[in-house]
Order: C-alpha cells, then structure tokens, then sequence
C-alpha cells in the first residue's frame, strides 16, 4: 500500500466518524457503522495498512453514504453521480433541485469508474477537511 492510500484511507475512516489510537495505528469504527447494510468487515478495528478504502467497493460505498449524508447548514446536501469512467461529487440544496439547478463541486475522469470515484472521493475529503479546519 503506497503512503497516498493511507492517507486516503485514514481520511475515509476519519469521515465516518473513526477513532485513531496511535499506540496501535488502529481505527476504531463505532457499532453504528458496523450495522450498515454495506459493511462487510468483521472487526471494529483496523490498522491504518488494513483499510480497503481504496480499492474495495464495499469499503468504498461507506464512504460514499457518509459523504452523502453530510448535511451543511442543514439546507445543502452532497451527491455523487457515475456517468462511464467519470464521477462528479456534487453540493445542491432544495432550491437548485427543484429549478434543476446544478453545483458542481468535484468532477473527475480516469480510466476506470472505481478509479475516477476513488479520486473524486480523495479530492472531496481533502477539500472538505481543509474547510472544516478553516471554521
């Protein structure tokens, strides 16, 4: 696993609301996330070079849900959409959907759908990071 799907990982599980112990280099993931009908690992915790954020896509489709599930100032919501080889993250509110209104945050394009969504993802999370620590 290269040092790039770590820290795509870590952040992955840190999105869904994961716990780090250093001492380990284990991620705790909460029962909640374990109950999802999407969730196929068998332990509530993980080392950092075990997570499959990028690569499976049943550790991938958690992150998708979370990401989907992120409600900003309670009136906005993100969505992802797969279109071939491409994958767009996109923020809309009730407004832009019933106008037909598009925001788009994040596109991609890759050689493959997985990769193009695994991209999108990894640009989502670091832009979406760096604008919860700018609050």
């Amino acid at each position: 696993m290269t040092p790039q799907e770590i820290e795509y990982n870590k952040r992955s599980a840190e999105l869904q609301g994961a716990e780090y112990e250093p001492r380990t280099k284990r991620y705790i993931f909460d029962k909640e996330l374990l109950d999802s009908k999407y969730a196929l690992r068998k332990s509530k915790r993980h080392h950092e070079e075990q997570m499959c954020f990028h690569s499976d896509w049943n550790w991938i489709i958690e992150v998708i849900e979370a990401i989907e599930n992120i409600k900003v100032k309670e009136q906005y919501i993100y969505y992802i959409q797969l279109r071939g080889a491409t994958c767009e993250i996109k923020c809309s509110n009730q407004y832009s959907l019933a106008f037909n209104v598009e925001m788009p945050c994040i596109y991609e394009i890759a050689k493959s759908k997985k990769e193009a969504v695994i991209q999108a993802i990894n640009k989502f999370l670091i832009w979406y990071n760096n604008e919860k620590s700018n609050k």
